[in-house]
């Protein structure tokens, strides 16, 4: 195999990789990567793991995504994470990589690494530190403004610091040079868009740098960059041939390793909350009516200017905040992914160097969608929206396209817990994910693995190096024959290599429903079936014995490996099966002996054919495709027997044997001397939807344990194989008997117990497992499961003596980010003087929400949001900052009886921005953007309140209020004279009072038994404006703000919440209108399929088993 480890068309860079040295351990073909020596096809999923701040769920999310049949997890590094201050590099706690990097090892993940330093990821500045963004002469990704780059050599020294420390850490787990190393490859920066047709943006200088410096650091794996879009971004080599940016020097292109590319390409319809008028381009939303006024100073208040009541008919009704904009179920284009994925192995052999001379990494693509503050729709929606089978079908796609790397984004979204998503997204980053926030796995995630584990565990059969040969393949219905690849290398002409069959429905008629069609291969005709927006991959041509091929399946195969010497195939049966089997026998083979069990033991029997069978000499399936009659359709006629074996002759082919499976069961086949040739596993599609597999050695690059190498195993909500053998097994409470198959012949754990002596007889290594969970032995009893929340106690803060002012110079020091203010409110303080009966008011513009109080009164509650990338308070790009502004009638409020007065104002900030693609919005303003007092207002003085965050251990754990540290803290005094008690009308509701100021609030609650998976979920109702900041003992979960939504149910990380134990529950609220709230905190009341939120579905709890 020497010739496969000599990459083609290597780069010429001094930083490429030294494949000579290292390509016996991580290495390419054209089609495919190969870990040490092994072709191996890497399906990868997100995982943030700064998005989950309680490190004990590490190891259970990334099991799951094991499970999932992923093989491979991308990791982003956060820098601005790890580096709160300039001179900290934190990589303890929560911020332990190294324990990351230690668990994918034992996991046996393999990992591709991505330190950034930008990182995008709807994260606070795109990943750098906020004590970088403060330092306003450095250009933050180099950029001099939008779309206009000059390397900064001062940015590149900060940044290669950051490479050292990380890459220090990451270079120990590649696995060019540790033997069981779990790194595979390295992304240098990200999204960093070169050139398009006509334009050059990026300076080179700006990768080699960064890649220069990961080499000197250590790291010896091959490098690759992901592109924004299949523009061949640093993949050529090639001279820089520039139109428009004269201001760039002109330069040979960098060139990565490897190429890589994101591909994102179905977006969630807007849910029209503002200006209607707006010009939106893909997931971006521009600029309309609303945005040219605000040039003019008209307008820019609310959510998009909705202000403007001089446009209102442009605009839909935001009075209801709770009304819903719900996108269509399953409602995305299927021409959005067609058009889009179909052509990709054309396009990136004409984007060449890279792109053609080893396999592309799919470096990013969509498992959902991102949701924004203020929108009128949440991730449930988007989950519909997306449906249940995209994914798959996705995958599909993109392996029909010889894509064998690809990362999906994200397999678990996690949490922007306290301020550490940017201003576009609120608390919750489920992302409709695999794993949903609160970890239940979706059946998106579900679908996937099915076809994850048929493309991993068929790499013995060359489904990783394969071409396209769509010859002898045929269909009746033809716009569904997506693709045909045959394996590349491999013994023999091209047509005894193994084939694989890629269909998809997207056609026009049916729409969900399921159509019906014929298959055939070589003269052979099947029937096969598939619902629409759903996909199949079918194996043919695949040599298991000397005597045996299977000639094609279009029974869905899940999975395949090996089982005492034979090879065990495991097929998905629908509720009324559909398809058949079809294997040819050649040489010495005379009969076939189908020996059969239902699972359960409860039923067994065999059947024979052989060459000397009346049918065997007559062709029973050469018609024409749309000519097969309704029994074959059907799958046969013995519809009594789980399954039924037939033998006929194919002018084409020869003998051959064909089975119908009708109803789930274990099947071996057995040649004339009682030898096994295979096994079958037929389980039923909802069995399908727990099975999970550990591959065997021919599958997975890693070696093989000591205690099993083959193990699958189905029937509970959530089942983990460890690579170690064990199985680890969380049951919902309608679970009741766990099935595991293994390579030993020992039981996996002493619970296990063997199946039937009949069913051992067709499949060695089963076992199983019966559960009785008691779910609701722990659920509270009130009404929805509510867990009690009483004896609040309160605290307000006093404005004059709680808080420790800073005065500053209001004309050039109120930007928060000048003082590291960038995680949660900044307030600022006005004194002034003005005689009694003195008209005053403030003129004032903030960014983004903001509550006005003086002398002590709540005045006025002021917004200013947009998801327009050109307008008042935008999310993105341009933020008009001169429109938005409010003037507050403060004469009504000011104590007569002083000449004295101040004016609070306390500004929450949604995030910094993060400068996605080409857009120089990291420092777009935040906090008081304007503030002038007119009338008789004099000796004014401004002073300002906030946390800088370098001075913390965590950038992104503060509201940046005062009172904060007393208000969580775990010795808290309960009796303390400074908190009162504060009842409402029960312990769920709280009377809220605009009057009362911002105010701490603080309960408890018991925490559930550790020996369940019971994740809570707080929920917050209100009926009015409310800003509400929530912490779960020492963490600050998460933001609910009622005018922007569209969140109501948070999720309290299980690692947070201390099991069996008292817990505290504490809130910062701010209201700007008097209004009750009702907090509950209880289980996950959720859709047991997609793990939407339900009133008519059942509590999220598992019971552990193992």
């Amino acid at each position: 195999m020497k010739d496969v480890l000599v990459p083609a068309n290597p780069s010429a860079e001094p930083t490429k990789y030294d494949a000579e040295k290292y390509g016996s351990k991580v290495n390419w073909s054209r089609q495919c990567m190969f870990i040490d020596g092994k072709p191996t096809v890497i399906v990868s999923g997100e995982f943030q793991y700064w998005r989950v701040p309680d490190k004990s769920r590490w190891k259970r999310i990334l099991l799951q995504m094991k499970s999932l049949g992923l093989n491979t997890v991308r990791f982003y590094f956060h820098w601005g994470y790890h580096s709160p201050s300039e001179d900290s590099f934190i990589s303890d706690g929560s911020r332990d990589i190294e324990e990351l990097f230690n668990l994918c090892e034992e996991l046996q993940l393999f990992v591709i690494a991505a330190p950034g330093p930008y990182i995008c990821a709807e994260t606070q500045g795109g990943g750098f530190p906020t004590w970088l963004l403060a330092k306003r002469n450095i250009r933050i990704r180099h950029l001099k403004r939008h779309f206009m780059k000059k390397f900064d050599a001062r940015l590149a020294e900060y940044q290669n610091n950051y490479y050292r420390n990380i890459l220090a850490i990451i270079r120990n787990h590649e696995r060019t040079t540790n033997p069981t190393g779990c790194v595979i490859l390295l992304q240098i920066e990200n999204e960093l868009l070169h050139k398009v047709p006509g334009i050059t943006f990026a300076d080179d200088e700006e990768m080699r740098s960064l890649a220069s410096c990961a080499r000197e650091s250590g790291s010896t794996v091959p490098f690759f960059h992901n592109d924004d879009m299949p523009h061949g971004s640093w993949a050529t080599g090639k001279k820089n041939h520039y139109l428009r940016n004269c201001w760039l020097p002109s330069t040979t292109q960098y060139r990565t390793d490897m190429y890589g590319v994101d591909l994102y390409f179905v977006f969630a319809p807007r849910d029209d909350r503002a200006d209607r008028s707006s010009l939106a381009i893909g997931p971006f939303q521009i600029a309309g009516c609303a945005a040219f006024l605000e040039f003019f100073c008209i307008g820019g208040l609310g959510i998009g200017g909705d202000d403007l009541g001089c446009i209102h008919c442009l605009y839909k009704s935001t009075s209801a905040v709770g009304e819903r904009a719900t996108p269509p179920p399953n409602g995305w284009n299927t021409k959005s992914l067609s058009g889009y994925i179909d052509t990709l192995e054309k396009r990136f052999d004409g984007i060449g160097g890279a792109a053609e001379g080893a396999p592309v990494v799919c470096a990013e693509t969509q498992v959902g969608w991102i949701n924004q503050w203020a929108r009128k729709r949440d991730y449930d929606d988007l989950y519909n929206y997306f449906g249940d089978s995209f994914s798959a079908t996705l995958h599909s796609s993109l392996a029909a396209q010889g894509l064998t790397v690809v990362n999906y984004y994200t397999a678990y979204g996690g949490t922007n817990y306290g301020a550490s998503g940017d201003a576009e997204v609120y608390t919750s980053y489920d992302y409709s994910a695999y794993i949903r926030e609160f970890g239940k796995v979706s059946e998106r995630g579900r679908r996937l693995r099915l076809k994850a584990l048929f493309q991993r565990s068929f790499v013995k059969y060359g489904i990783a190096e394969s071409v396209v040969d769509s010859s002898l393949i045929s269909c009746s219905l033809p716009n569904l024959l997506l693709k045909v690849r045959r394996a590349a290398r491999g013994n023999g002409g091209d047509s005894t290599k193994p084939r694989f069959i890629f269909l998809r429905n997207f056609s026009s008629t049916g729409k969900l429903e399921k159509s019906r069609f014929t298959l055939a291969y070589n003269d052979v005709a099947f029937p096969c079936e598939l619902a629409f927006k759903d996909s199949l991959i079918l194996p043919a041509n695949v040599q298991l014995t000397d005597g045996l091929t299977m000639h094609l399946s279009t029974i869905p195969v899940v999975t395949r490996g090996v089982v005492d010497g034979a090879e065990l195939w495991v097929l998905s049966l629908s509720d009324h099966p559909f398809g058949r089997v079809l294997f040819k026998v050649t040489g010495d083979l005379t009969s076939v002996q189908v020996q059969w069990a239902t699972i359960d033991g409860t039923s067994t029997g065999s059947s024979k054919v052989s060459s000397s069978d009346k049918t065997a000499g007559e062709s029973q399936w050469k018609a024409p495709l749309e000519e097969l009659s309704q029994a074959d359709l059907e799958g046969g006629e013995n519809g009594s027997l789980p399954v039924d074996v037939s033998a006929s002759t194919e002018a084409n082919i020869g003998k051959c044997v064909s089975l119908a499976f009708h109803a789930p069961c274990a099947m071996s086949l057995l040649d004339q001397n009682g030898a096994v040739l295979m096994r079958m596993l037929a389980i039923s599609d909802q069995d399908s939807k727990t099975f999970t597999a550990l591959l065997d050695s021919s599958s997975d690059s890693y070696a093989p344990s000591a205690k099993v190498d083959f193990a699958c195993a189905w029937g509970a909500e959530e089942i983990c194989i460890s690579p170690s053998g064990e199985v680890s097994i969380e049951a919902g409470q309608d679970d009741r008997t766990v099935y595991y198959i293994g390579s030993s012949t020992n039981p996996p754990d002493s619970s296990f117990i063997p199946v039937a002596p009949v069913v051992q007889e067709v499949l060695p290594g089963a076992f199983r497992l019966s559960l009785s969970p008691s779910i609701d032995s722990v659920l509270p009893p009130a009404e929805g499961h509510y867990l009690p929340l009483q004896h609040w106690r309160r605290r307000k803060i006093n404005w004059s003596t709680d808080v420790e002012w800073k005065k500053i110079d209001y004309a050039t020091e109120r930007d928060p980010l000048d003082h590291h203010f960038t995680s949660g409110y900044t307030t600022y303080r006005c004194t002034f003087e003005a005689s009694g009966g003195a008209k005053v008011s403030l003129k004032l513009n903030i960014r983004h929400i903001a509550m006005v109080y003086c002398d002590g009164h709540a005045v006025e509650g002021q917004f200013c949001y947009s998801h327009n990338a050109f307008s008042a308070g935008a999310m993105h790009a341009v933020d008009i900052t001169w429109a938005g502004k409010k003037r507050v009638n403060l004469t009504k409020y000011l104590d007569s009886a002083k000449t004295s007065h101040e004016v609070v104002i306390a500004v929450m900030s949604l995030g910094q921005g993060r400068s996605p693609f080409l857009l120089n919005d990291v420092r777009n303003r935040r906090g008081l953007i304007s503030a002038s007092l007119s009338g008789s207002a004099r000796n004014k003085r401004w002073d300002v309140y906030g946390v800088p965050v370098s001075s913390l251990n965590d950038p992104f754990n503060t509201t940046g209020l005062p009172l904060e540290a007393e208000a969580v803290a775990e010795n808290f005094d309960s009796d303390s004279p400074r908190w009162d008690s504060f009842p409402g009308e029960s312990p769920m509701r709280l009377d809220l009072k605009a009057e009362d100021g911002i105010q701490w609030l603080r309960t408890s609650f018991r925490g559930p038994e550790k020996s369940y998976r019971f994740p809570l979920c707080l929920k917050f109702e209100a009926r009015d404006s409310v800003v509400i900041c929530a912490w779960v003992n020492d963490l600050f979960i998460g933001r609910y703000m009622y005018d922007l939504g569209p969140q109501n149910d948070f999720y309290v990380m299980e690692g947070v919440v201390k099991s069996d134990a008292e817990n505290s529950l504490v809130l910062a609220v701010m209201t700007m209108k008097d209004t009750p709230l009702h907090v509950t905190l209880g289980p996950w009341i959720v859709d047991g399929t997609s793990g939407n939120l339900s009133p008519s579905g059942k509590p999220f709890v598992l019971q552990k088993v193992l």
